[in-house]
């Protein structure tokens, strides 16, 4: 099933493996907006972690 399209990449998000990933921000205010995203685009494109980085590796 197609979710939406990556905030990164701009291809269909399938619901498969650790996708979709949802990239949310918040203000100081009151909005907040939610992306769908591949969860390899969103680590290709953030690089390292500063936390969290166990929720994207394989587990083989």
């Amino acid at each position: 099933m197609k979710i939406g399209v990556c905030c990164f990449c701009s291809k269909p998000v399938d619901e498969v493996g650790l996708d979709p990933c949802t990239l949310s921000i918040a203000t100081n205010g009151e909005g907040s907006q939610s992306w769908p995203c591949h969860g390899e685009c969103y680590v290709e494109r953030l690089g390292d972690l500063p936390y969290g980085r166990e929720l994207f590796e394989n587990e083989d």
